[in-house]
């Protein structure tokens, strides 16, 4: 005797975004990115978000949620390489296929000079101690 089994398919009433186009980085200083990109081709009617993700060689990956088809990524380190992935969300939390570009920052900007000699510094013993923009400290230590 045959029996017939009956097959149920489901089909999800959300399609999944196809992958955002041209990913651009703009605009890049020592701690910023500005990211756009524009909406996918496929299925761009169902994107509700996006996601962007970023991280350097050392550092664990750092994730977003926009609604807007560009980001600034802030508080980076200077001269450094990042990789930057951004895809489109529909409204269940479906990704598209990621989209992705490398870009590195810039190096930090060179602060005012100010001039420390004096006549009399090659009479003068002592030390001085210096902090950068990012608290760094650099002491010279000067000996007659």
């Amino acid at each position: 005797m045959n029996t017939i089994t009956p097959v149920i398919v489901v089909t999800s009433p959300w399609k999944v975004p196809g992958p955002v186009i041209d990913l651009q980085a703009a605009n890049t200083t020592s701690q910023t990115v500005n990211l756009m990109w524009t909406q996918p081709r496929t299925n761009w009617t169902c994107v509700k978000e996006y996601k962007v993700c970023w991280k350097d060689g050392s550092t664990a990956q750092t994730c977003v949620i926009t609604d807007n088809t560009s980001y600034t990524i802030t508080h980076l380190m200077a001269a450094t390489n990042y990789s930057v992935r951004v895809g489109a969300l529909n409204a269940v939390g479906e990704l598209s296929a990621l989209s992705d570009i490398s870009t590195f920052t810039d190096t930090l900007p060179l602060g005012e000079s100010i001039d420390i000699s004096t006549p009399l510094a090659h009479h003068l013993e002592g030390l001085l101690d210096i902090r950068t923009p990012l608290g760094e400290s650099i002491r010279y230590q000067h000996t007659t």
